[in-house]
């Protein structure tokens, strides 16, 4: 919905994603992927493009005005994570 009010926007009619952080007009998310969770970013037109996936499980997303920054718990490992990072 705009700052100003009005009408709700369906982005994305069926999504399962999590973890949801909005700036400038993006949104970052989460969602389940095959080999593990996958990072997206979903422009104003609801374009919904994997970043990043098959590395773990996402615990955690951050964005600046330059970078997305996300952690990960590596698959097959007890409690060994990553901090990543990619550019918007």
């Amino acid at each position: 919905m705009p700052r100003a009010g009005g009408a709700i926007q369906t982005l994305l009619p069926s999504t399962s994603l999590s973890q949801l952080v909005v700036s400038d007009g993006f949104a970052w998310g989460t969602q389940p992927g095959i080999a593990g969770d996958d990072l997206v970013r979903v422009d104003g037109s609801g374009a919904l493009t994997v970043l990043s996936g098959g590395q773990g499980t996402i615990g955690g997303v951050a964005v600046d005005a330059t970078s997305v920054y996300w952690t990960v718990t590596v698959q097959g490992t007890s409690g060994v994570g990553q901090l990543l990072r990619t550019d918007r």
